[in-house]
């Protein structure tokens, strides 16, 4: 599978895919080239099978979506895939195929359900078509992106497993939050910790946080940080500046 920018000629082809039905009622508004996002079409041996835009999260504030993210380096991704121009719904099988050929070892599925409130997810092997991992999410309010970044982290930690991956000192933050952007906070500020750069770290555990609330080890790490920062200052010259 290869990727390609959109052109003003892939417009017809695409509006198509997204006035199907089941497009149609999350995707919001016509298509057209746009500066600020970075839009392709997926093709399988040249063949436009689907279409792909990203964007930078924090440019949405204004627009009301991805509050809880404020790192620069987070891309939200929208899009259709594997959209047939002619016949039958794409099957799994196909899709696993599909993966196959593009070299994937994963395949991940998804659904929007209950209209619209709820997503689920499922993972899959591509050399087995085993399904390894399930997972629903529903929205709390109108917008979807903390369900999907939910089933996002769920879907990674996992692949983790079966990958045979060494998390090391991120086991227990994979273990401690169901949030992406509070996971972030919490391994970015421990590596600040060990960086004994205390102040930023205490900010990064705020952040984590103020992304989840129910996140335990981000008060307790919070905790740390400012214990070292306030009473501890001449153990760590570098506060001292």
């Amino acid at each position: 599978m290869e990727f390609r920018p959109l052109t003003t000629a892939d417009l017809p082809l695409t509006r198509t895919w997204l006035a199907r039905p089941h497009v149609a009622e999350w995707w919001d508004g016509p298509i057209a080239l746009e500066p600020g996002l970075r839009q392709v079409l997926a093709a399988l041996e040249g063949e436009a099978i689907g279409y792909a835009q990203s964007y930078q999260a924090v440019a949405c504030h204004g627009d009301g979506w991805w509050l809880d993210v404020d790192d620069p380096g987070v891309h939200g991704i929208d899009g259709t895939s594997l959209a047939p121009t002619a016949g039958p719904a794409t099957s799994l099988g196909d899709l696993l195929q599909a993966a196959r050929r593009a070299g994937a070892k994963y395949l991940v599925t998804g659904a929007i359900l209950e209209g619209g409130s709820k997503v689920s997810v499922d993972l899959y092997s591509t050399g087995t078509g085993e399904r390894i991992a399930h997972h629903a999410d529903t929205a709390s309010g109108p917008r979807l992106d903390g369900a999907i970044g939910r089933l996002a982290f769920q879907s990674l930690t996992a692949i983790a497993r079966p990958e045979g991956l060494d998390v090391g000192g991120g086991r227990a933050v994979l273990a401690s939050t169901s949030s992406i952007a509070a996971a972030g906070h919490l391994l970015r500020g421990q590596t600040k910790f060990w960086q004994d750069d205390y102040a930023a770290a205490a900010e990064e555990f705020r952040a984590a946080v103020a992304a989840d609330s129910e996140c335990g080890l981000a008060y307790h790490r919070l905790g740390v940080a400012e214990t070292w920062q306030h009473d501890y200052p001449a153990d760590h010259p570098s506060e001292d500046r």
